[in-house]
């Protein structure tokens, strides 16, 4: 009778040693079919060009897909990748697609505003919303004063609608009255750079010579120091003659007198 039981559990021990052998092999089978060398670490493609994220992937069997490719960064590359997902340093499976935005490989184009006949005033806020820039500003004899008579661009004459790229420099031919065009001198020294170019444009004048000491890292950040012509030279000026502006960001050349063309 001993033996007849010790029989029927040995069978039983023998059928759970088996259950859990199967078990055990067939998980580990599944892990190793799964993990071993089906997973890869997604790269860092945000310093890349399209071009060369697409070697990168083929050699790393993953793939990708542009979601967008329409606001232009003109301070990044044309066709690098600016985001992407899964961020880079993540574990994914093979052929994997990965998600990319990237920069256009051509600025975007936008109607220019209609200008013709408004105040210089006007027209310089109107380019400014559009995303356009200010070029050059001449003066030309006609009975309208401080109004916008024509646009160029590169010196072609320009229509409202006209699509352009953003960011173009929009030059302004401005009526003159028939006056003088005499105007007092602004006093630049203090300005940042978006009050001083804007000051320059309202009142009909060409900064040109731009120039930037070792202090300045951000260009907006930065303020006038120094120009010319200055108030010691002359009280007047022109519309549509030039000036030069030097920008600084260190404090300490503001301290004492302003500083003026040769000093």
């Amino acid at each position: 009778m001993a033996k007849k039981y010790r029989w029927i559990l040995l069978n039983l021990a023998g059928i759970i040693l088996v259950w859990v052998l199967t078990v055990v092999f067939t998980q580990n089978g599944l892990k190793s079919k799964t993990d071993h060398g089906e997973t890869v670490e997604v790269p860092e493609l945000t310093t890349y060009s399209i071009f060369e994220v697409e070697k990168i992937l083929k050699r790393n069997n993953l793939r990708y897909k542009v979601i967008d490719s329409t606001t232009f960064y003109h301070t990044k590359p044309k066709g690098s990748v600016l985001k992407q997902f899964p961020k880079a340093g993540s574990k994914v499976k093979r052929n994997r697609e990965l998600l990319l935005t990237i920069n256009p490989f051509g600025e975007e184009k936008i109607p220019l505003p209609d200008l013709k006949d408004i105040s210089v005033r006007q027209a310089i806020q109107q380019l400014n919303r559009s995303g356009f820039r200010i070029g050059k500003m001449r003066m030309a004899d006609d009975l309208a004063e401080n109004v916008v008579l024509w646009c160029e661009y590169r010196g072609d004459s320009l229509s409202s609608g006209d699509m352009l790229k953003k960011r173009s420099k929009i030059d302004l031919v401005i009526g003159n009255g028939f006056n003088s065009n005499r105007i007092a001198l602004p006093d630049f020294i203090g300005r940042s750079y978006r009050d001083a170019m804007y000051t320059a444009a309202v009142n009909v004048l060409n900064p040109i010579g731009l120039r930037f000491d070792a202090s300045v890292r951000d260009t907006l950040s930065s303020f006038v120091y120094k120009q010319y012509p200055h108030k010691g030279i002359t009280r007047f000026i022109g519309k549509g003659e030039t000036i030069e502006l030097w920008f600084t960001q260190d404090q300490n050349k503001l301290n004492g007198e302003a500083l003026v063309e040769g000093n």
